[in-house]
């Protein structure tokens, strides 16, 4: 059972990880909608980057453990 709380706590440290990217994805978009700049939302590519290369290498995990 002690490797499965393992493989289950890493697996929540990506997430959790993917959910604080979010977060900021989140903050990112409201600040550039607040700035009135359509060019603004090209400072979120960046965030969707990280999200994306994340859950790569959560993907990545699940893959190695088989």
């Amino acid at each position: 059972m002690n490797g499965l709380a393992t493989i289950h706590d890493d697996c929540l440290e990506y997430e959790l990880e993917i959910i604080s990217i979010a977060e900021e994805l989140t903050e990112r978009r409201l600040k550039a909608y607040k700035s009135g700049k359509a060019e603004s939302f090209k400072d979120i590519i960046s965030l969707l980057e990280s999200i994306k290369q994340e859950a790569e290498t959560y993907k990545e995990y699940l893959d190695e453990l088989n």
